[in-house]
């Protein structure tokens, strides 16, 4: 396993992870009541928070990564995201990378 810097194409798996995450919450069902009809508006703030985190240097935003099992893909040795953290840096820290200019997602219609 290895830890490195989030890029904007983590993006779509890590606001996966944190739908899936916290869909085990016990708290989830009064937060989000709709979320198994409508489980992509659940997914979008999570993806919105995590564009916002990749863009912002008083956040360090990392990604775990995992090579996959050649019973799953055909290629050995490809990686995978497993997890990520979003760390708020102290103000006397300096971001380990430039802030990255993200394009953030549009919503449109209803969320419920």
């Amino acid at each position: 396993m290895a830890v490195r810097l989030a890029t904007a194409s983590d993006l779509t798996v890590t606001s996966r992870i944190a739908f899936r995450g916290f869909s085990l919450s016990p708290w989830n069902p009064f937060y989000r009541p709709y979320a198994e009809d409508c489980p992509q508006d659940v997914e979008r703030p999570y993806l919105r928070e995590q564009q916002e985190a990749l863009g912002t240097p008083k956040k360090s935003f990392t990604v775990m990564e995992a090579e996959t099992p050649a019973s799953i893909s055909d290629e050995t040795g490809t990686k995978q995201v497993v997890g990520f953290a979003i760390w708020n840096l102290a103000a006397s820290q300096a971001p380990k990378s430039q802030p990255l200019s993200v394009e953030l997602v549009k919503f449109e219609g209803n969320i419920h």
